[in-house]
């Protein structure tokens, strides 16, 4: 009966973790190309007090690509969930937005997105890094993406704003 048992719970314990690794691989991203953004900053405290971050990513290839931004925090925790992917022309007051949640969406051949996190619901502050990845249907595409990533914010009235950009992986193609 103890052997039967213990047969049981190890066969249990198996089938468990190989469950686990299965589910794992199919959340993989697979990433052909990626690049890091050393420093992530934003936080919203109130309607004058914040700072917007806005990465702008391009495709320079001929054909669509699946594109990942992950936003990690000064602790390494996942804030992407936060952001949001801005295209299309402005009109009114915001530009089409889509929230993916995992910061995973399709950039058309030649198009441009923009990753954004601008929060206004709740207080919070991200210092941290962006890792933006890629990947392409063509396995023999090695760069694909061009980014940049500015800034906007606000302290304390509207005749104090500070902005600035970079360009990422120094302006060449990742």
């Amino acid at each position: 009966m103890k052997k039967a048992l213990i047969t049981t719970l190890s066969f249990l314990i198996f089938t468990l973790l190989f469950c686990g690794v299965a589910f794992a691989e199919t959340a993989t991203f697979n990433a052909q190309g990626r690049t890091v953004v050393p420093v992530f900053y934003t936080h919203f405290s109130k309607s004058d007090s914040f700072t917007y971050s806005f990465i702008s990513i391009s495709n320079i290839t001929s054909e669509a690509v699946q594109c990942k931004v992950t936003i990690l925090d000064h602790d390494g925790n996942d804030q992407t969930h936060r952001g949001y992917i801005a295209s299309g022309q402005y009109g009114g007051n915001s530009v089409p937005k889509t929230y993916p949640g995992n910061g995973e969406f399709e950039i058309p051949a030649y198009g441009t997105r923009l990753f954004c996190i601008a929060d206004t619901s709740q207080k919070y502050s991200i210092y941290g890094q962006a890792i933006i990845e890629w990947k392409s249907t063509d396995p023999r595409t090695s760069k694909a993406l061009m980014g940049t990533m500015r800034y906007y914010g606000q302290s304390g009235s509207t005749d104090r704003t500070r902005s600035g950009s970079i360009a990422i992986n120094n302006g060449l193609p990742f």
